[in-house]
């Protein structure tokens, strides 16, 4: 459910400054997945990070609902905008069918008990999709514990 019509105005200007907070814990993390030749742990944080980050804000704008059309691909747009800006590919967030009920229940799982890890997990389905095929040492991780 929605917040109030009246609520948008406050709750997007809070998720914009944390937003920006967020973005700025990222600097650190610029250019280093664009170059990938040597994987360490701060990589695998960085990616970790930006896979989070994208996961909040697509969670978030799906909370506030600030549209009346187009909150859903929206937050979808504002994954691909975080993904890329630190050196990944934008991803499709397939929410079709058999996925629906997976995507509504990692949303559900952050609202009930604040875990963003069903979330991350579509998304880094997402980013193994787009990399499928493509030889690059790095794509042997997924994080810190999972393959990617």
């Amino acid at each position: 459910m929605p917040p109030h019509h009246l609520e948008i105005s406050k709750l997007m200007e809070r998720a914009n400054n944390k937003l920006l907070t967020k973005l700025a814990e990222l600097s650190k993390c610029e250019g280093m997945i664009n170059n990938l030749d040597e994987i360490n742990n701060e990589v695998v944080d960085c990616i970790d990070k930006v896979v989070e980050t994208a996961a909040w804000i697509h969670h978030l704008i799906t909370y506030i609902h600030p549209f009346r059309e187009g909150n859903g691909r929206t937050a979808r747009l504002a994954v691909n905008l975080i993904l890329e800006r630190y050196g990944l590919v934008g991803i499709s967030v397939k929410i079709e069918k058999e996925n629906k009920t997976q995507y509504c229940g990692a949303l559900r799982q952050i609202d009930t008990v604040e875990d963003y890890q069903p979330l991350k997990d579509l998304i880094y389905e997402g980013l193994t999709e787009r990399y499928a095929g493509v030889s690059m040492k790095y794509y042997a991780f997924k994080g810190k514990d999972k393959k990617f």
